[in-house]
């Protein structure tokens, strides 16, 4: 007889669990595809897809920073209209640009000391009119007094501001309503319930999951696993070590809690890295479940010691900024390199025998394999077990394809990657799976590298790393330069490297 955790479903799942097991299996547990209702929370309709959870932080952090643009989009917008369509007079637009730019900071500050940016709001579909309303008008009346300060209040027109702060409450209150709706859409996809693993020994995660079910009302249990063998012969356990991650890496579970006895130190240390590669939440809950108020430890709200171990290198506001950075930029680069891009077409076409993109194979976010585009700049479409690098005056490289390998313009297709949510503009170089494979067996974190989007360019190539890696240490230095962007991200190193990287082909002596 299986065993049943309290309000849950049956842990019946087989000893060993193949990916496209676990596809059927998860996010959701079996009974929880026919029908049956998520432990701790409720659930609209069965769910038999893996899509990615998404962390209601990512809601408050859009918003966040939705608000102050449009603050200061309206006051453009409020410019044209007064200016353009009523007066059919022009305007100094940098006095109005200044004062929506400060107006946004003035919005910023309302939102982030009040509670307009509420999960909880959020999640329960709360409108909010007369906060959003009260903010703009406190935003105002401040930056009526800073300009009064200023001795610039009787400089600009009445009329502009009455339309700018009509606009502002319109944008606002639409922006609101679709976030809500968006909400709205993941809460029915169960998308912003958490998905939690357990992993330990069996008595001890039986025990977490019970207590802890029983109180958190936005978590669903994905599994108990275990490699404990009797666990795993008598189908007590959803698996062990690597079919956990094999899991999480599918995008089966967003949170892992350990539950492992305190005096199973090395047992400990080992899961710790072993879940060191992925991307998600990693917390430990030693068999101490519980301690009196008072003692210092992190201790969550259903009365377990949960010990955050791991965090994902990207917060809620970091998934925005970069997300915006590469749905804003990489189609402008498009447009702007469109006639580049059509001129190196033609140059391959005519140039040598074979289609103008090389398509191959490579290692993304979390390990999953994406589909990456370059200019074709070899004889060769090499996208199998073994992949050959190129080396100095590699006779397989075009006439063309050198030119290009050196300016690393063959890399300006992957711009349709970026788009595609597959890249980003700026992360770890992707791999090609057989060298990342070899690889991942000589260097220790190398895998480490996947927990966050790769990209076009990054640290390492801004730093010289480009071209073959002959050597371990090569690829030691690369990835080390690497782990370095991941722990060291910022918008503004962002831009850094999109900036330095135009140097790179004109400094750059290794590539060929």
């Amino acid at each position: 007889m299986a065993s049943k955790i309290p309000g849950s479903f049956p842990l019946s799942a087989p000893s060993r669990l193949s990916q496209g097991e676990i596809a059927e299996l998860y996010p959701l547990p079996r009974r929880l595809m026919n029908g049956a209702q998520p432990i701790g929370g409720a659930m609209e309709h069965p769910h038999p897809e893996i899509r990615p959870g998404v962390c209601p932080e990512l809601l408050a952090e859009t918003q966040a920073i939705v608000f102050p643009a449009g603050i200061a989009i309206s006051a453009l917008a409020a410019e044209v209209f007064y200016f353009d369509v009523i007066l059919h007079s022009s305007a100094p637009g940098s006095f109005y640009l200044g004062a929506g730019v400060l107006a946004a900071i003035v919005m910023a500050l309302i939102c982030r000391f009040s509670d307009l940016n509420s999960i909880p709001a959020i999640i329960a579909g709360e409108a909010r009119t007369r906060m959003i309303m009260l903010s703009v008008s406190i935003s105002f009346a401040l930056l009526l007094c800073i300009f009064n300060l200023l001795s610039v209040s009787g400089s600009f027109p009445w009329g502009w501001l009455a339309l700018w702060y009509a606009f502002s409450i319109g944008f606002l209150l639409t922006a609101r309503l679709g976030i809500l709706l968006w909400a709205r859409l993941l809460k029915a996809e169960t998308r912003l319930l958490q998905r939690v693993a357990v992993y330990g020994t069996m008595d001890l995660a039986h025990r977490v999951a019970e207590q802890l079910f029983a109180e958190e009302r936005n978590l669903v249990l994905t599994g108990i696993y275990s490699d404990d063998l009797s666990s795993l012969t008598h189908g007590l356990a959803a698996g062990g070590m690597q079919e956990l991650i094999a899991a999480a890496q599918i995008g089966a579970c967003d949170r892992i809690i350990l539950a492992m006895p305190s005096a199973a130190k090395e047992e400990i240390l080992e899961a710790i890295a072993d879940l060191e590669v992925l991307p998600i939440d990693v917390q430990l809950c030693p068999d101490a479940m519980s301690v009196p108020s008072g003692i210092a430890c992190t201790q969550g709200a259903c009365g377990l010691v949960l010990v955050d171990l791991q965090r994902p290198p990207l917060d809620g506001r970091g998934i925005v900024l970069k997300a915006v950075m590469d749905y804003v930029l990489a189609p402008i680069a498009l447009v702007v390199f469109s006639p580049l891009m059509l001129a190196i077409a033609a140059a391959i076409k005519l140039d040598s025998r074979g289609p103008v993109f090389f398509v191959q194979s490579r290692h993304g976010y979390n390990h999953r394999v994406v589909r990456v585009v370059k200019f074709r700049t070899m004889s060769v479409t090499e996208d199998g077990p073994v992949v050959t690098q190129a080396v100095r005056d590699d006779r397989r490289v075009t006439r063309v394809g050198r030119f290009l390998r050196r300016t690393s313009l063959d890399e300006l297709p992957q711009l349709f990657n970026v788009l595609q949510g597959e890249l980003s503009l700026v992360g770890p170089r992707p791999h090609a799976v057989a060298h990342n494979e070899s690889y991942a067996r000589l260097l220790h974190r190398y895998a480490n590298r996947h927990k966050v989007k790769p990209g076009i360019t990054g640290w390492a190539q801004v730093n010289g790393c480009r071209g073959e890696t002959k050597t371990p240490e090569d690829m030691r230095q690369r990835v080390e330069l690497d782990l370095y962007y991941i722990k060291k991200w910022s918008p503004w190193l962002d831009i850094q490297i999109m900036a330095r990287t135009a140097l790179v082909p004109f400094f750059s002596s290794n590539v060929y």
